[in-house]
């Protein structure tokens, strides 16, 4: 179990615990896989679900949403790719910067968006509530 990845984790609980739309669901799910692969990482099928099912959140953030936000998804992959590459392809880097790579890139991404969108979206349904 690796104690970075986890407090990296807190910030999708804060999100979940913050958020009135949508994207409180999907934080929650972040944090939940993320609890159950950091704590159990010799499972390699754990590692495996983890990895693919954040992929296809991203995916769905990048589908369904609109063309400015869609940045920090992609951002996030990215970082995720390079990491891996730096990591556990090339070992150029060691497991704790790994690791603060994984948070400090990745989750900012995320959660930088999730925010942007969720006061996006707040602001337009109060606009329109307004207006009727």
């Amino acid at each position: 179990m690796r104690i970075i990845n986890i407090i990296g984790l807190f910030s999708f609980l804060k999100l979940f615990i913050t958020s009135t739309v949508y994207q409180s669901t999907i934080a929650l799910i972040i944090f939940f896989n993320g609890i159950l692969y950091h704590t159990n990482e010799n499972i390699w099928s754990l590692r495996l679900y983890d990895i693919l099912f954040n992929f296809l959140l991203c995916f769905y953030i990048l589908y369904n949403n609109f063309n400015p936000f869609k940045f920090y998804a992609f951002l996030a992959i990215c970082i995720h790719f390079v990491n891996l590459f730096l990591y556990d392809y090339s070992h150029f880097i060691s497991r704790d910067i790994s690791d603060f790579i994984h948070v400090l890139g990745g989750t900012v991404c995320v959660i930088s968006r999730f925010e942007k969108i969720s006061n996006f979206i707040t602001k337009t349904i109060k606009t329109w509530m307004h207006s009727l």
